[in-house]
């Protein structure tokens, strides 16, 4: 049987979308007769609670410590009031110098990976990021214990949505030291990943001598199994799930839903769920807290829960709500889209940059792009009359397409992509 060394800093228990795709090749390699060993944090510490949600062998996972560095202790002890400017410092200091020193909150990861691969052999290594400091150990590793490596990308490590928004002289000087450990790093790499087309290319373009390869997210379609309906009897439901940014993409739906339940005659009916958003206290947080407060009655605000519990909510929700911090057409989707398709829900998807172009199914009544307040309005009353006339509606994505978005799919391209090219060279 192959073998194939995962680094990933996020897994779970951990229930985050970073830990959700090594997870998904942790489970699912095993089909395609690849034996995976996962090298992650002990999350255990602070996620006791999660541990049944996920199917865990910790003999094929193997938890370096959770190191803290001086910034991380400080605000520990002294709370994010006190020597904010000291805990930058030391933030920027670290960032920088983690490329060519033994230091940082992951370099217990690298340590973890080398001790393994000290007593055990593997086929391949895959670093999965953020963080890319991760593609540096791999890199390392891969050297030291002659086995090749792959660099899957969550995100573009250089020209990511972040640093678009954010384009000042401290944000390039970044960009360009980045840029520069990329390039030394990857001079060994097998191949790249990442998880959409648009950034595949992307990144492909700044290392066009390498071989690359779309690895979508995808979606566990296991979660959906035995979902038990949290809704009211003739309840008419919008649902969002997951983190939100630091964008201003709130202020369309909130005016849009307004003006939808202002002329509702029977507004009792109409519920929309906010899960899990509270891990980030921003401008669109902000905006939710607010909504709520105009309509007490409509609007609720849920903490964190399984994927299997927020299953229950989105695959008996109307609409399924999705924000995109950034333009769609630039490739951004969004990792709960692949989610929300396959409950064959309608999915409202309002992007922080107006534009309605989307490689989502494009044509297709499986997404709706919203890009003003109207949109979003004319949307929700749409689907309000049909469900009003007892019609509920379904996209018309087929079951081929939902096992093509699934994560089974995608780990079996990955396992072909990694041992089919390598044959070949």
């Amino acid at each position: 049987m192959k073998s194939v060394l995962i680094l990933a800093n996020d897994f779970p228990p951990k229930n985050s979308v970073g830990a959700e795709r090594p997870y998904s090749w942790y489970k699912y390699f095993k089909k395609q007769g690849v034996k995976p060993i996962v090298i992650t944090k002990n999350w255990n510490i602070d996620f006791l609670n999660n541990i049944n949600d996920f199917e865990l062998d910790f003999t094929e996972i193997f938890q370096a410590p959770i190191s803290n560095d001086r910034s991380s202790k400080l605000l520990r002890k002294y709370g994010k009031e006190k020597f904010s400017f000291l805990r930058k410092i030391f933030t920027v200091f670290y960032h920088y110098c983690q490329y060519f020193l033994p230091v940082g909150i992951h370099y217990s990861l690298y340590q973890e990976a080398n001790q393994y691969l000290n007593n055990n052999k593997v086929d391949f290594i895959i670093a999965t990021g953020e963080p890319f400091i991760l593609f540096k150990y791999a890199s390392k590793l891969s050297r030291k214990h002659n086995v090749n490596w792959l660099a899957d990308y969550r995100d573009d490590w250089i020209q990511n949505h972040g640093r678009t928004y954010n384009n000042n002289i401290f944000t390039k000087a970044f960009m360009l030291y980045d840029r520069f450990w990329e390039k030394k790093y990857l001079k060994n790499v097998f191949g790249i990943t990442s998880v959409s087309d648009y950034l595949v290319n992307q990144i492909s373009r700044r290392n066009s001598e390498i071989k690359c390869e779309t690895i979508e997210n995808g979606v566990d379609l296991d979660v959906f199994n035995n979902t038990i309906s949290p809704f009211k009897a003739n309840e008419f439901s919008i649902v969002y799930s997951g983190v939100l940014y630091d964008q201003d993409y709130l202020s369309d739906f909130s005016k849009g839903f307004t003006n939808f339940i202002s002329i509702l005659n029977a507004t009792e009916k109409v519920h929309v769920y906010f899960i899990g958003i509270e891990v980030l206290v921003n401008q669109a947080t902000k905006a939710v807290e607010l909504l709520k407060l105009k309509f007490p009655n409509n609007v609720h605000v849920l903490p964190k829960m399984s994927q299997k519990k927020v299953a229950n909510y989105q695959i008996n929700a109307n609409i399924l709500l999705n924000f995109i911090a950034g333009d769609p057409s630039k490739g951004l989707i969004g990792a709960k889209s692949y989610v929300y398709a396959a409950t064959k829900k309608p999915i409202l998807t309002i992007p922080s940059i107006k534009n309605s172009n989307s490689p989502f199914f494009p044509g297709r009544k499986i997404q709706y792009v919203a890009t003003s307040s109207v949109d979003v309005e004319n949307f929700i009353r749409e689907i309000y009359i049909e469900f009003s006339n007892g019609i509920i509606r379904k996209s018309d994505i087929t079951e081929q397409e939902i096992f093509m978005l699934s994560r089974e799919f995608n780990a079996n391209k990955m396992t072909n992509f990694i041992f089919n090219y390598a044959n070949q060279m």
